[in-house]
């Protein structure tokens, strides 16, 4: 018994010394194990916008509705495993986790740098050619709902559609996808509808197309000068001065599909150019007339109608109508090109060495007369003689040193402040302008010109320095002042009346547009935009000039008569001076050359007469104008306005002339309350004025007023807009001519320091945003129900004819089908025609 125990005890004390021996040599290496896993990082996260949602198909394709598909981007430099993401639908419906056994990745979860996911319901064959990464179940309601990207540890990466409301862009027309912009936030502006044009893939029927664009770059919204008009041989050549060409220039990368909507259109209306084919990134299209001219050179496109050898604006419009450039945009002769030797007109370049080309925005400097030597000249006309043009090359002016175009003045940064447009007593032609700069610091004059719009005899060089706070006097002749003392005459020193430029001036009596220009071609300041009789002023007997009210824009309103009696004797009040000058005779001036004007030392207060709201289609009738107003101060300006919409700008379902809209924004530096201001067209006529709610607009603030709410119905065939304070005076006023095309407005553009813009005329509406030039229309909305059809015809037209063209009885009335088609409805030849023409009654 004893020794049965002994060799018990032995074999345990054997398996004690193994079990100690392996676990020795084991422990180590757990315990390297357990502390490798203590220091190890954690999984890196993925960050907001690291993949995003990038393109939804909400409308399904033209095979079905139900037909969805949406599509991921990776923007980034390396690929993201998305096993375990999850993309869920704000009611849960779809609801996909990537990888999981309901939704398996084809062939795996990896989203590669700079590539696409496609996930598509259903089945593989919603698109039959674009193979799916990931089939999933679930329908997206078409009244818009919130899509949302998690990663693996349930981290927000992007959204889609994040407001909840109807979906910002795509549409049930043509299933037209909805296509993320940029990288940048979700928001309702990162949106936009496929173009139609730009598109990939079949749908399941294996014939339609897919409008959207699965697995490649969205459709692109064009910006300004991504193609410009580069070179303009609006002479021709020597062949034949009807062997005009026009060369375009593609300054981004990308190739660009030019028939899904780009048109060139001269002002005149010919040549009107809808444009076909594409044109590569960095490259040229060249547009040939009538024939194949550029005979070494094949022609992208052939066209018809004429170039005014005078000059005439050039239009190049995106699909969505927007601008992207201009060529001679100020409406004059052409700035560059040659009759004689047939030069071609040039288009500078900001940067000829870059790869890509950065061709300087349309102004008059930015042209050149193409004047190379004849042995350097490249391509030949139909008569085999070399063409003073560059043709589908770089141009010839990129190699020539030139001065880039100077940086706008900006508007009213100098102001046409007094113009004695009827002489003085002495002699009525004794004329003289005064400016004047309200700003901070002197403004060099070289390059800038004053020139009358309605005159051609009136376009005044100016140079010279116009210090800040100062004045700048124009005369028709150096003596118009007299520097003797005289009796009547409180005479500053002699150089203050000496003018600082001599020019023939012989403005007309009945009015003239003048515009003030500096070197960029851009509009500064104008007198008496609106084309009419002066607007201020009086000629014999008194001979009162014109004064501006103070810095504003210009208007009606803007000026005031000179009424200071002479030798008053309860003077103005300081710094407001009594009459101090004379003219050539010794009489006194009625005016303030080169003083604070008189009519700012006035206080005037505006009278307002109700009048009954207009109709929605209103005939304008010129009324005379009412007697001039004052306003001094702009705090809160009108930033833009659309007379002639188009589109459903104000979201109620409807197309019509509450659509028109006035946007008004704070250019102070503190917080103003509008309660009772008001917003009004031309005074005592027209719409009622309209009262402004209680709303505080903080410093850069805008605020939209919609004709449905307004109730201000703006005419097509000109108008005025006011803006006027809760104390009656006129904070800001906007006269426009007509509104030709629908869905154009006017704005301040571009919005700077101040917020004083150049006012435009082709600006894209941008209600509540900041003003640009190109934009996406708002969707058509999708029911209109029994609502009168969109009737694009200005609303100046006779009623009668817009009842019989719009509202319904003549929607349809040009319609082809009804002119040029027989047998949609009963009728029979006419017999004993006496006309050379078959005639047919249906």
């Amino acid at each position: 018994m004893m020794r049965r125990s002994t060799a018990n005890l032995r074999a345990l004390l054997s398996v004690l010394l193994v079990t100690g021996f392996i676990t020795g040599l084991t422990l180590p290496s757990i315990a390297l194990s357990m502390a490798r896993r203590v220091v190890r990082a954690a999984p890196q996260h993925a960050s907001a916008l690291d993949v995003i949602i990038n393109e939804v198909a909400w409308a399904g394709t033209a095979t079905s509705g139900a037909d969805e598909w949406i599509e991921l981007f990776n923007p980034g430099s390396t690929s993201i495993d998305l096993t375990n993401w999850q993309l869920i639908s704000s009611d849960a419906s779809p609801n996909i986790v990537f990888g999981n056994l309901l939704n398996v990745c084809t062939p795996d979860c990896t989203i590669p740098a700079g590539g696409y996911f496609l996930l598509e319901r259903d089945g593989d064959d919603t698109i039959s050619d674009v193979n799916a990464n990931l089939i999933y179940s679930g329908e997206l309601i078409n009244t818009g709902e919130i899509l949302t990207l998690f990663d693996d540890s349930s981290n927000p990466i992007d959204l889609a559609n994040s407001d909840g409301g109807d979906w910002p862009a795509g549409g049930l027309s043509n299933q037209n996808s909805m296509e993320r912009i940029a990288i940048v936030a979700e928001n309702s502006a990162a949106w936009r509808s496929n173009d139609g044009c730009t598109k990939n893939g079949t749908a399941a029927d294996l014939s339609s197309p897919i409008y959207g664009t699965p697995k490649q770059r969205n459709s692109q919204a064009f910006s300004s000068l991504d193609i410009v008009i580069n070179e303009v041989a609006w002479a021709g050549t020597l062949a034949s001065d009807d062997d005009e060409w026009i060369e375009l220039y593609n300054s981004t990368s990308a190739s660009i599909n030019l028939g899904c909507g780009w048109t060139l259109v001269a002002d005149e209306g010919g040549p009107d150019i809808s444009l076909f084919g594409s044109i590569p990134g960095g490259g040229y299209f060249l547009l040939e007339r009538l024939r194949q001219q550029v005979t070494d050179v094949p022609a992208d496109q052939i066209y018809s109608g004429s170039l005014e050898d005078a000059g005439e604006v050039l239009r190049l419009r995106a699909p969505d109508g927007s601008v992207i450039d201009t060529a001679n945009s100020d409406s004059g002769g052409w700035p560059a090109g040659s009759v004689p030797s047939t030069g071609s007109m040039e288009r500078m370049d900001d940067d000829p060495t870059a790869a890509i080309g950065n061709p300087l925005p349309d102004a008059p400097l930015s042209w050149l007369t193409n004047v190379q030597p004849a042995l350097s000249l490249n391509h030949y006309d139909a008569a085999h003689q070399k063409i003073q043009g560059t043709p589908k090359e770089v141009n010839w002016g990129f190699s020539v040193t030139h001065t880039p175009t100077p940086t706008p003045a900006g508007a009213l940064s100098i102001l046409i402040n007094e113009v004695a447009w009827m002489g003085t007593l002495y002699s009525s032609n004794d004329e003289w302008i005064e400016l004047y700069n309200p700003g901070a610091t002197p403004i060099n004059l070289l390059s800038w010109t004053l020139k009358s719009v309605t005159d051609t005899n009136t376009n005044i060089p100016l140079s010279g320095t116009i210090p800040a706070g100062g004045y700048f006097v124009i005369a028709a002749n150096a003596s118009v002042f007299d520097t003797d003392p005289v009796v009547n005459c409180v005479v500053p020193p002699a150089a203050d009346l000496i003018p600082d430029l001599v020019y023939n001036l012989s403005l007309n009596n009945e009015g003239e547009v003048l515009r003030l220009i500096d070197p960029s071609n851009a509009i500064v300041d104008t007198a008496n935009s609106d084309g009419g009789a002066w607007p201020a002023g009086v000629a014999a007997p008194t001979y009162a000039t014109m004064e501006r009210r103070g810095v504003q824009s210009d208007g009606f309103f803007a000026w005031s008569t000179y009424s200071h009696p002479a030798n008053s004797s309860t003077p103005a009040p300081p710094p407001f001076p009594n009459p101090v000058v004379c003219d050539h005779g010794d009489d006194l001036i009625k005016g303030t050359p080169r003083q604070a004007n008189w009519g700012l030392s006035v206080t005037q207060t505006p009278t307002f007469t109700a009048t009954p709201p207009r109709t929605a289609t209103p005939t304008r009738t010129p009324t005379k104008r009412p007697t001039a107003t004052a306003y001094l101060s702009r705090l809160v300006l009108i930033n833009e306005f659309l007379p002639r919409p188009g589109s459903d700008w104000n979201h109620d379902g409807l197309i019509n002339v509450y659509d028109e809209f006035i946007e008004v924004i704070n250019a102070d530096s503190v917080d103003i309350n509008l309660k009772g201001w008001q917003l009004d067209d031309v005074a005592n006529s027209g719409s009622e004025p309209f009262v402004l709610p209680d709303k505080v607009l903080k410093p850069g603030q805008r605020a939209v007023y919609y004709g449905l709410q307004s109730n201000i119905l703006l005419s097509d065939g000109g108008d005025t807009v006011r803006l006027i304070r809760s104390n009656g005076e006129v904070a800001d006023l906007q006269d426009y001519k007509f509104a030709r095309f629908p869905d154009v407005s006017e704005c301040q553009y571009p919005e700077g320091p101040g917020y004083f813009g150049v006012w435009r005329q082709d600006c894209f509406p941008t209600p509540g945003t900041a003003n640009k030039l190109t934009g996406d229309l708002p969707p058509i909305p999708e029911e209109l129900g029994l609502v009168e059809p969109v009737c694009l015809l200005p609303d100046t037209l006779i009623e009668d004819f817009r009842l019989a063209e719009c509202n319904g009885y003549g929607a349809e009335m040009w319609n082809t089908w009804y002119w040029d088609k027989y047998g949609w409805g009963p009728g029979k030849n006419v017999e004993e025609n006496n006309s050379q023409w078959e005639a047919w009654v249906e």
